[in-house]
């Protein structure tokens, strides 16, 4: 991903955290609780700039502070294009605001992680020999480097106690393949 797209997915990252509140019922003038804690267990699925992402995630909060663990990749999709796919792994810790609203909650967070980029390298072969092949796969050398990255998400979740379903924007700046997605998530802990 280019740094101007970079920027702009931060930017579009921003603009949804900051209209978060929006998603709260007009009606409900009445701030309500978060006083309390709870701990929310995350998965996440969804397209990204490129591919598709899964997201994991299990975080806690006290009272609007939220702590967690992520886990994300953002990979490349194609079924019959050269191999290996490029991809990106993301494991990070975060830490950010939680807001309960009247039919959910919504969240927002950054932190610091570790991502392991697998980029393709020079051409090995065809994968095919035959001349009546169909599909073939080219093969390029496997290139794996690790770096130090910023994720950053902002989450809007339907739930009762318990149980939610959500949409949220996930992404993470770095130098080797900064990444942004649209994940549907499914939640489920003590979240209200």
């Amino acid at each position: 991903m280019t740094t101007t797209t970079a920027v702009r997915s931060l930017v579009i990252a921003l603009i949804f955290t900051a209209a978060s509140p929006a998603l709260a019922d007009e009606a409900n003038t009445k701030p309500i609780s978060t006083a309390g804690g709870g701990a929310i267990i995350s998965l996440g699925l969804g397209p990204s700039a490129g591919g598709i992402m899964g997201v994991a995630s299990a975080q806690t909060r006290r009272g609007s502070r939220l702590f967690g663990l992520r886990i994300a990749e953002s990979s490349e999709f194609n079924l019959f294009g050269p191999s290996p796919a490029l991809a990106d792994t993301e494991f990070g810790v975060l830490y950010g605001h939680y807001s309960a609203r009247r039919a959910g909650f919504v969240t927002a967070s950054a932190g610091l992680s570790v991502v392991r980029s697998v980029r393709r390298g020079r051409f090995l072969d065809s994968g095919c020999n035959n001349p009546g092949c169909l599909f073939s796969v080219t093969r390029h050398e496997r290139l794996v480097s690790q770096t130090v990255g910023i994720p950053f998400e902002a989450r809007a979740v339907l739930a009762n106690r318990y149980a939610g379903l959500g949409v949220g924007v996930f992404g993470n700046l770095n130098g080797n393949g900064s990444f942004v997605g649209i994940a549907l998530t499914m939640d489920t802990g003590l979240l209200r």
